[in-house]
């Protein structure tokens, strides 16, 4: 299944690294073996519309992930941060 997610060069997404540690203020949150997305462009977008704080360094990425991975919730979806550890990019 395809996973668009908004991602810094180090894998973290806009607001927190892989770790858990908030970008912001530098508070470490409870460790999660889990990172999200979104399994379409249109819900990426309405998501994070009139956000306003995603650092210039994220981009859009979109990877692979397989489906028995993946857990959709509303209009996003859940996955084991480890298939960012191990690459599966599609548009690097």
């Amino acid at each position: 299944m395809i996973v668009y997610r908004y991602e810094m060069p180090d894998g973290g997404g806009p607001f927190f690294t892989l770790g858990g540690i908030q970008r912001r203020t530098g508070v470490q949150m409870p460790p999660s073996a889990y990172v999200f997305g979104c399994t379409n462009f249109e819900d990426i977008n309405k998501y994070f519309q009139g956000k306003d704080s995603i650092p210039k360094e994220c981009k859009l990425v979109k990877r692979e992930i397989p489906d028995q991975y993946v857990v959709r919730i509303s209009d996003q979806a859940m996955f084991p941060k480890t298939f960012i550890e191990e690459g599966n990019l599609l548009n690097g």
